[in-house]
């Protein structure tokens, strides 16, 4: 299948929406996941909202999305008769490729200043903040002091916090050696990127029942 483009932080403001193909809901287009035909008659999604071509939405959810890769939404979205894809297989292949563009996503905000790595560079960022915009990144293998210190700064100051990537995803992304905590600077970075940590959940497998 086709890699989607890393796609840029979508707006805040209420853009153009779109209904969802299994659940019949409106939402915002960038809050949707976008279901295209690949030119070999493959079902990609197009994370980044730039594939050419007729397209389908769907929400970011398990439910949604295994329901709308099913025959008859696809062939209704597309006007045309589609093979749909092994449900497993496709949405494997769609939560690496949202871990994908995750990745790829924090390393453009650590270049461009709304990503800030790092301890002691947080700490000179936000600890003399009082209303701090933005959310924190804090890596679900990260040491217990690490994580209680800055659990009860987030719960502190009413601040997003996104346990989704490990400390070793999060230095490949920032091109560091290590990092256990990642301050996103800016609304929309943060909201990209909670995205995309929510479409990987959705799309991850389901854990075994005990």
């Amino acid at each position: 299948m086709e890699a989607s483009a890393v796609s840029a932080p979508p707006s805040q403001r209420r853009g153009p929406e779109r209904q969802c193909l299994a659940c019949r809901k409106r939402a915002a287009r960038d809050t949707l996941v976008r279901l295209v035909l690949s030119p070999a008659g493959e079902v990609v999604a197009d994370l980044g909202h730039r594939l050419p071509g007729r397209g389908g939405h769907c929400c970011p959810t398990r439910a949604c999305l295994t329901a709308a890769i099913r025959r008859p939404l696809l062939s209704r979205a597309f006007r045309t008769d589609v093979v749909p894809p092994e449900p497993a297989r496709w949405m494997s292949h769609l939560a690496v490729q949202a871990q994908r563009d995750l990745l790829d996503l924090l390393g453009l905000y650590a270049k461009g200043g709304v990503a800030i790595a790092g301890a002691e560079r947080l700490k000179a960022r936000l600890l003399h903040d009082p209303s701090p915009s933005g959310m924190l990144c804090l890596a679900r293998d990260a040491g217990e002091t690490t994580a209680s210190y800055w659990q009860a700064w987030a719960d502190e100051h009413n601040v997003k916090i996104c346990r989704g990537l490990d400390k070793d995803h999060l230095a490949k992304a920032l091109g560091m050696a290590g990092c256990s905590v990642v301050w996103l600077d800016r609304p929309r970075a943060a909201r990209r990127i909670s995205w995309l940590m929510q479409l990987i959940d959705a799309a991850a497998p389901p854990l075994p029942q005990e």
